[in-house]
């Protein structure tokens, strides 16, 4: 969905955000990674930055499928350990449902 000249939201399994100049673009969230498909259209060829606003899955479960990142990753800094050992914090997590 188009928001402004240079701004799109694609609805993936979180809200996806396009910023565009030129044929580059920064995403604000990834999802699963489907709106690398769509880009052409739009006139983007090249992400340059994917920023995380936190570390739910549903932000960035794609990323998982890529082999590498032809972009930066950018997460929050209070963050940053649950992005850079997943493994031991879902193994690690404590929770409690009433």
């Amino acid at each position: 969905m188009k928001l402004s000249e240079n701004l799109f939201l694609f609805e993936d399994t979180c809200k996806v955000y396009l910023i565009k100049k030129k044929d580059h673009g920064l995403l604000i969230g990834f999802g699963s990674g489907g709106v690398l498909n769509r880009l052409r259209e739009i006139g983007v060829e090249k992400i340059d930055r994917v920023l995380l606003t936190h570390h739910h899955r549903n932000q960035a479960q794609g990323l998982a499928e890529l082999k590498s990142y032809p972009f930066l990753v950018t997460v929050p800094a209070q963050e940053a350990r649950f992005f850079e050992n997943v493994e031991s914090f879902w193994r690690d997590v404590k929770l409690f449902i009433n």
